[in-house]
């Protein structure tokens, strides 16, 4: 097989307007979907109940580095039979009422999130595939198989061509898939010109899932610090430290005044 040359033109008018375009429609794509997301309106309550379950987990999880009476102190806010946080929190918090299909805010960003997504990446590509179509414009450094060809031969059909070729439209979808670390390192991590992030929680119906329903998470959360148990893991921690024996009458009253 004929060892293939590219003219110096296509890295200047093919290879190089592909990354330039691919990336400032990501730029264009981020600022754009800033102006068209709403405010989200986020209540009081839901922060307190968001605070009081994280102070939850944290207390099971490093519950063993503060002395017991401590732990039974903070264990009794939350799970007391009649004033816990959340014995009576996952009794009188309602469950969201709120219906995605139904709801016209959620409908609404649904239908920006498709304009500023799915739609430039239609156009783009088409308007690329048509310019440049059956251009070749790079080659992977390393042999490929004949399966790779559909996917890096797209619209340059030779069936003797080698699969390390790399044509246009092919190229700009590997450009849009590609350049996520450029966008995280200008725009940072959660910025709207990454298109694979866009396009898994499209697929996966994250835009879809409803919100929480804070009386499971509250009783689950409950439910998992009633088993906990408290167990002292730093038992002996001054004899080694100090290398001597303290009395527990001087840890006690340390604790009590701290």
């Amino acid at each position: 097989m004929a060892e293939l040359l590219l003219d110096s033109d296509i890295r200047l008018w093919v290879f190089l307007p592909i990354v330039i375009i691919t990336f400032l429609v990501g730029i264009i794509r981020h600022y754009v979907t800033i102006l068209l997301s709403s405010d989200k309106k986020t209540e009081l309550e839901q922060v307190k109940d968001s605070h009081a379950l994280i102070r939850s987990r944290i207390l099971r999880e490093n519950g063993k580095f503060i002395p017991k009476h401590s732990f039974l102190t903070r264990k009794s806010f939350f799970n007391h039979e009649q004033n816990g946080y959340l014995t009576k929190a996952k009794t009188e918090r309602e469950a969201p009422v709120k219906n995605p299909m139904t709801d016209p805010s959620m409908m609404t960003d649904m239908l920006k999130g498709n304009v500023t997504n799915m739609l430039p990446m239609i156009v783009i590509g088409g308007w690329i595939n048509w310019a440049f179509s059956g251009f070749l414009t790079t080659k992977v450094p390393f042999p490929l198989t004949f399966r790779f060809k559909p996917m890096l031969q797209r619209g340059v059909e030779l069936i003797s061509l080698d699969a390390s070729w790399v044509s246009s439209a092919s190229w700009y979808f590997l450009n849009v898939f590609g350049l996520r670390s450029m966008y995280t390192l200008i725009l940072g991590q959660d910025n709207a010109a990454d298109q694979t992030k866009a396009m898994q929680e499209q697929f996966s119906g994250a835009g879809m899932a409803g919100p929480q329903d804070p009386q499971k998470a509250f009783k689950a959360e409950w439910e998992a610090l009633e088993i906990c148990n408290h167990q002292w893991a730093l038992q002996g921690v001054e004899e080694d430290v100090t290398g001597q024996i303290i009395p527990p009458e001087t840890i006690y009253i340390k604790d009590k005044f701290a």
